[in-house]
């Protein structure tokens, strides 16, 4: 999921690595279908362990063998960034997104979360219907890709709980938002 050019959609499948590099690299390796989804996640540990990006690995499960996880991912406005992700402009479709659901536009797209998906979309991608975290972690970025394809105004987000999976998951969605907000 990282064979991109910075601040666009993170890849699960070769066509999304060549749309993001074509001319820019002589072969494109197909390996299939990611199967997890997201970037790994990063870790500081040059001094007190500090998380810089959220990814696979879940945080809660990682401090419980290194002990106590710092949150690391803000920058200072001179701070160069330390890990991938970190930037101002990540992760981000080409249309807007906005987090809720309220009100959906004519040619607005939903990320859907859980068994009920709200009416008034022209497009409905649902994370995980049964609500399950590694499942949503699989499809976020496919379904943000089959979006932007399908060419909505915007994507509206349901709500994802903050936990396990869920942390990475919401972290990229606030960058593509933030991206959205200052572009």
């Amino acid at each position: 999921p990282s064979a991109n050019r910075s601040g666009e959609l993170s890849p699960v499948k070769a066509q999304h690595v060549f749309k993001s590099l074509q001319g820019r690299v002589a072969w494109i390796l197909d390996g299939g279908k990611c199967t997890k989804g997201l970037e790994s996640t990063i870790l500081d540990l040059c001094d007190k362990p500090k998380l810089l990006r959220a990814g696979n690995w879940d945080i809660h499960h990682l401090s419980q063998i290194i002990g106590p996880i710092e949150c690391g991912r803000d920058l200072e406005p001179d701070q160069r960034p330390k890990a991938p992700g970190m930037a101002y402009r990540h992760y981000a479709p080409k249309c807007s997104i906005r987090f809720g659901f309220e009100n959906p536009g004519l040619n607005e797209g939903l990320l859907a979360f859980g068994p009920c998906e709200p009416p008034g979309f022209r497009v409905v991608k649902n994370l995980s219907p049964k609500g399950n975290l590694e499942e949503a972690a699989i499809h976020l970025f496919a379904y943000l890709h089959e979006l932007e394809e399908a060419q909505v105004s915007r994507i509206s987000v349901m709500p994802i709980p903050e936990q396990g999976a869920g942390i990475a998951i919401l972290e990229r969605l606030r960058k593509a938002v933030e991206s959205c907000e200052h572009s």
